[in-house]
């Protein structure tokens, strides 16, 4: 194992101080010319280094020789970055000439290597406060951040270690796996505590977030209503963070709030769900339509949606529908498909109420066009005639 390690370093500075560079022609184009160049001076870097790896594996042996290809398996986008590009002008044709210095190349990839280690070393310090702080939010952020830096140098270390001997600096000492299961073990074991309520259209919810000893500040609480996100919100000083949640359905439901969180999942945070139920006035209706029946079926379905039901006695208002239908022209919807253009204008009338709409629409017959526009109508006011 010395000999190879002494074979490996002897083989390296073979690139120091070396400019590769490759000319290339087209009759095509300059971007042909270009692509041409970069990729002359990639094989060139590929061809040379699997060169070197030949004479190592005559001298290592079997044993050596498997572990040592795939750790220094070439890749032609290794350098692409550093390629530079000139195109030159010709009498005929295009010509570009593309350059790598590979001085300047290990000595970004160094920098870049130099400047993760000090940057891992500030985020695990932020993590480490945030955890005594309390501030799980943020922790976890610090560490998918800090997962990130870790891949990266992986990689960068990869690509330097093919052009330039390597040494212990290089290196990147971090605890991630210990700070990352301190940020499992703390937040997967948030207590989530919500205050009783009635409607939640109405009444204000608190939700209060804490470790089972000190509140929890600054961290993110959602609370859904099936899949629907319904309100966002940070926790105060105080661990709390209040909702009104105006858009939840109390008809269709489903009749539960969820709280939740847009920490990573991974960290296991449990939130909490609350069922609830409302008793909702009836609000019934009677509709004269005289239109389509499967319009007039369409508007009581969306009607039923919102706690309307349609019904022939027995109602508290009594509404009558009517559509006012303008044909435009013929409208290419879709490359090769045409369709007619619609203007319908609905008029909802009753005692005390009144609301008119015009809603466009593109369809290949009338009866189509209106069962469209039932579903783009809005009966938020008749909601609020109940």
């Amino acid at each position: 194992m010395r000999f190879w390690a002494f074979i490996l370093f002897a083989l390296l500075p073979i690139w120091a101080g070396k400019v590769i560079t490759y000319t290339a022609t087209s009759t095509v184009s300059q971007e042909e010319a270009n692509n041409a160049a970069i990729a002359g001076v990639a094989k060139q870097i590929s061809s040379q280094v699997v060169v070197d790896q030949t004479l190592e594996k005559k001298e290592v042996g079997d044993s050596v020789e498997e572990t040592y290809q795939s750790k220094s398996k070439v890749k032609s986008n290794i350098a692409l970055k550093g390629i530079k590009v000139k195109p030159e002008k010709v009498k005929k044709g295009y010509k570009a000439v593309a350059t790598l210095d590979l001085d300047q190349m290990t000595a970004n990839l160094r920098f870049k290597i130099k400047s993760i280690q000090k940057e891992v070393l500030a985020i695990e310090t932020a993590i480490k406060n945030h955890y005594s702080g309390g501030e799980y939010s943020l922790m976890a952020e610090e560490l998918s951040q800090e997962k990130i830096l870790i891949e990266e140098h992986r990689l960068l270390l990869e690509e330097l270690a093919v052009f330039y001997p390597l040494d212990e600096s290089f290196n990147l000492n971090h605890s991630y796996k210990e700070l990352y299961q301190n940020g499992v073990n703390g937040i997967s074991k948030l207590k989530v505590e919500v205050t009783p309520f009635n409607n939640p259209q109405t009444d204000s919810i608190t939700v209060t977030l804490s470790d089972g000893s000190k509140p929890i500040k600054n961290f993110p609480i959602i609370a859904k209503q099936g899949y629907k996100v319904l309100s966002k919100a940070t926790t105060d000083v105080g661990g709390k963070a209040q909702f009104l949640l105006k858009e939840v359905d109390i008809y269709k439901g489903p009749t539960a709030i969820k709280i939740e969180s847009n920490v990573p999942t991974e960290f296991g945070f449990k939130g909490a769900e609350v069922e609830f139920k409302v008793d909702a006035p009836e609000k019934n209706l009677k509709l004269n339509c005289s239109l389509e029946a499967s319009v007039c079926k369409a508007l009581a379905t969306k009607l039923s949606q919102k706690g309307i039901t349609v019904v022939d006695s027995g109602f508290t208002l009594e509404l009558t529908l009517e559509a006012h239908v303008q044909e435009g022209e013929e409208v290419e919807y879709l490359r090769g498909k045409f369709a007619k253009s619609f203007d319908i204008t609905f008029t909802l009338t009753g005692p005390k109420f009144m609301d008119s709409q015009k809603i466009h629409v593109n369809s290949k017959k009338e009866g189509e066009a209106l069962l469209k526009a039932i579903k783009k109508l809005n009966i938020k006011k008749l909601e609020n005639a109940f």
